[in-house]
């Protein structure tokens, strides 16, 4: 009986010791954390963001590094940084007893103002602007990946503490305190692009394009390679495109544009499924439903693989009123016309405009201009380049995707990206037909300007009426040049479109070969023709 009591008086006295060691903690940490903010002040140097990477783990982003000088405040110390141009509230939040932060070169020293090596979010060179987005004044995504993953890239405050006295006078001597507060722990974003070949598309858009959009897809898996929208924007700078008038925010390459002829390859699609051939004799017009349509010139007989060469559109008119409405509207639907693709939360791609179904069969004229690319009808580039992807793929398309995967701030990766499945659009007999088709068009027709230096292509050309007037009074038109490259067995699908060009023969076909050329350059190796002309203009 005495052992259990002495048992029990133990147990209770551990117990009480446990419980004063606990408020004796609680209150020394309240204590420190109260005098620090008595006898201290700080300010936040940075705040760090979670790094974009490309397919190759190449950072898009944080890949250049700035120097931030922390001054302790002191009035003492604005003569070693006045050289930097210090604002009037800079110099007015020192006098007052507060810190600043400045950005100096690479070589300053002081021994008594810290220097910090932060990483730089966007380099001068706005590659992928479009893709990545940029932030607002408190560090959060506005566009892009940064706002569709802004949670997981948050990252944490780097934070500086300069001691004070009693009176709150700087602590002579006393070396600042410096905290990373979750500072190191921020997510990650790896995306689908090659940082070199968007390096490369971007140069030659720059190159030829003032207005438009180059994607680039490779046909085996339907991840995005590049994808360039012009003109495009500083991150650094945002308020020198506030203002313009071109739009420069706008990602061209997920936007609705007239599709033109680069849509023929869509009806000679649906026509081979069907079984449809046919040969007919261009007169440079023909009537449809009491409707003229005119082609560029008198083509005379041509079939198929002839008609896309000289995109002759009288052929594909015809062809569509031996097809009839379903066959070609169904095709449309499979290509991907008509639906938006979404690449990631909050990044979505237009699903430009299919005409309705019950429309183009009710009037023959609505259905020649579909068949050609016109009328109603708008398309991404996106949806163009997915359609080739899907010829070059042996007849199987694959949702185009961007993202690769997606860790958290503890470097835990919460998404994995899987290819989608691939849908079976048209036989691999068909595909191989068009694809022989395309590249007849690059040897022998319109596509001329686009074949590559080695290696071959195949692609099509198109000039699509808007309906528009520029400021001038004349028409404007959408230029495309839609390929694949090589001619054998193309890996990449490159689609370009250059808003108000003089044709996609002579305004976005120059750009495919520069993009081709230097891409085979890379990859295997092989000199380009010349890339004097990829020096932007």
């Amino acid at each position: 009986m005495e052992k259990r009591g002495i048992f029990l008086y133990v147990f209770l006295l551990l117990g009480l010791i446990g419980t004063i060691a606990s408020v004796l903690y609680v209150n020394v940490q309240s204590y420190s954390t109260v005098s620090q903010s008595y006898n201290s002040t700080s300010i936040t140097a940075d705040t760090s963001r979670g790094t974009i990477y490309d397919c190759k783990k190449r950072p898009l982003v944080n890949s250049e590094y700035q120097y931030i000088a922390v001054v302790p405040p002191s009035v003492s110390y604005l003569s070693q940084v006045y050289k930097y141009q210090l604002s009037q509230t800079d110099i007015s939040r020192v006098a007052s007893g507060f810190p600043i932060c400045v950005q100096v070169d690479a070589d300053f020293e002081s021994d008594d103002i810290p220097v910090l090596k932060v990483p730089k979010r966007y380099d001068a060179d706005a590659l992928c602007a479009h893709i990545i987005g940029y932030l607002d004044d408190e560090g959060n995504g506005v566009s892009g990946i940064e706002k569709a993953f802004n949670e997981q890239l948050t990252g944490g405050e780097l934070n500086v503490y300069f001691k004070k006295d009693a009176l709150g006078n700087t602590l002579a001597g006393e070396e600042a305190q410096i905290q990373r507060e979750d500072y190191d722990h921020v997510g990650s974003v790896v995306l689908t692009i090659d940082k070199d070949i968007q390096r490369i598309t971007a140069t030659a858009a720059n190159a030829f394009i003032e207005k438009g959009a180059v994607v680039v897809l490779e046909n085996a898996t339907g991840k995005i390679r590049a994808m360039c929208s012009l003109p495009d924007f500083s991150q650094n700078n945002l308020e020198a495109s506030l203002n313009s008038t071109d739009s420069p925010f706008v990602n061209r390459a997920l936007s609705g544009y007239n599709a033109g002829s680069v849509f023929k390859l869509c009806t000679a699609a649906a026509a081979l499924e069907a079984g449809v051939s046919y040969t007919c004799t261009c007169k440079g017009y023909t009537d449809v439903g009491g409707v003229t349509f005119h082609c560029m010139q008198e083509h005379g007989t041509v079939d198929m693989q002839t008609a896309l060469e000289k995109s002759c559109n009288v052929y594909f008119i015809e062809l569509s009123q031996k097809l009839s409405a379903t066959p070609l509207y169904n095709m449309a639907q499979n290509m991907g016309f008509g639906t938006s693709i979404e690449l990631c939360d909050g990044i979505v791609a237009d699903k430009g405009v299919l005409p309705e179904l019950a429309d183009i069969k009710r009037n023959p004229a609505a259905l020649a201009n579909f068949a050609f690319g016109q009328g109603s009808l708008l398309a991404t580039p996106l949806q163009i380049a997915s359609m080739l992807q899907c010829i070059s793929n042996k007849g199987q398309r694959i949702r185009p995707s961007l993202i690769e995967e997606v860790t958290d701030q503890n470097g835990v990766l919460i998404e994995q990206a899987k290819l989608s499945a691939p849908t079976n659009v048209i036989s691999e007999e068909t595909a191989g037909t068009l694809l022989s088709y395309m590249v007849s068009v690059v040897e022998n027709g319109t596509g001329k300007n686009a074949k590559p230096a080695t290696g071959g292509a195949g692609g099509k050309t198109a000039t699509a009426e808007t309906g528009w007037k520029d400021e001038n009074g004349n028409d404007m038109v959408q230029t495309w040049f839609a390929g694949v490259f090589p001619a054998k067995d193309p890996i990449y699908t490159v689609v370009v479109l250059s808003e108000n060009g003089k044709s996609g023969s002579e305004s976005a076909a120059p750009v495919f070969k520069k993009i081709a050329d230097h891409v085979n350059a890379l990859e295997h190796r092989v000199e380009p023709e010349t890339d004097s002309d990829l020096e932007k203009k």
